[in-house]
């Protein structure tokens, strides 16, 4: 098949990687379009010293199983079924994880082997370039199920990168005061909708908000949202980068909350692309065929979401 494959520091094009062979309680899926995100940009990096088939923002085409001839997406945590967490339900932290793209060959190839438990059909009427964006969608809506955010919450998003505006677009169906600091003002612009107070710096930002939402995917980041957080606040953890980030005493000094937050919920983010209740389309860049998957990545460095068509 052909395939995308990161390795030495390099993405490349083969057209004739080894089909995947799915193992027990796995289907192969045809896959439509993927989607480049930070995590694979962070792989040509040496994250997590990855070689193999990047790539878990996916929609495509169930080739057997229950949902065989129907276009679906897929949770990227494979569970081992036998640890505690599997045992109940949180396979996302089970003891011998699995993630595709990032420790087992992932989506952007023709075919990807995937637990048919880990899929979820698309709704009749969200077009492929809206479904590719569930599981950046469901990492967004993470946030809320582990933060309680209130509408009188003062909320500030720090970077309005791929992660960020979904996050942001999540927060302001809250109806928070929710701020956006990022330094590119053209990534800015895309929330100008949103109601959110947009910023290019954090320098003249009251010390004082009440949950923070690091998404600026640099270690830095952590360092600025533990200044803007108010004393016994909230700062939540999206970014993941080759280069770790320490904290500080001020954890302690302030009693801050840090929560790290990663995947999310499938069927809530389904559901809001469903009613059009977060727009994505725009943050579309560009999209390449696979066999120009070098130029994806050197495209996807610069702009917002660059989709491959496999």
């Amino acid at each position: 098949m052909r395939a995308a494959v990161i390795g030495g520091g390099r993405v490349r094009f083969v057209p004739d990687y080894p089909d995947p062979r799915p193992r027990p309680g796995e289907v192969l899926v045809r896959v439509k379009l993927v989607g480049i995100c930070g995590t694979d940009l962070e792989l040509l990096k040496g994250y997590k010293g990855f070689s193999g088939i990047p790539g878990h923002e996916f929609v495509g085409v169930a080739l057997s199983g229950k949902y065989a001839g129907r276009r679906v997406v897929g949770e990227i945590n494979v569970g081992c079924g036998e640890c505690e967490f599997c045992r109940a339900g949180v396979r996302e932290h089970c003891l011998r994880r699995e993630v595709i793209g990032l420790t087992r060959d992932g989506a952007m190839a023709e075919l990807l082997a995937i637990p048919e438990e880990n899929l979820h059909p698309v709704p009749d009427g969200v077009p492929d370039e809206v479904a590719v964006f569930t599981e950046p969608l469901a990492a967004a809506l993470r946030v809320l199920e582990s933060t309680q955010v209130r509408p009188r919450d003062r909320v500030i998003v720090l970077g309005a990168g791929r992660l960020g505006q979904l996050v942001a677009r999540v927060l302001a169906l809250t109806g928070c005061r929710l701020t956006v600091v990022d330094r590119n003002d053209w990534k800015l612009d895309l929330l100008g909708g949103l109601g959110a107070e947009l910023r290019s710096g954090v320098e003249g930002i009251e010390n004082a908000a009440d949950v923070v939402v690091e998404c600026t995917g640099s270690p830095g980041g952590l360092r600025t949202a533990l200044r803007l957080v108010k004393p016994m606040g909230t700062v939540v953890l999206k970014s993941t980068t080759a280069e770790g980030a320490e904290l500080d005493s001020s954890v302690v000094v302030k009693e801050v909350r840090v929560v790290g937050s990663r995947c999310g919920p499938f069927e809530p983010a389904l559901e809001l692309l469903r009613r059009g209740l977060v727009r994505v389309d725009d943050l579309i860049s560009a999209i390449y065929p696979l066999e120009r998957v070098e130029e994806a990545f050197e495209e996807a460095k610069r702009s917002m979401k660059v989709l491959l068509r496999i």
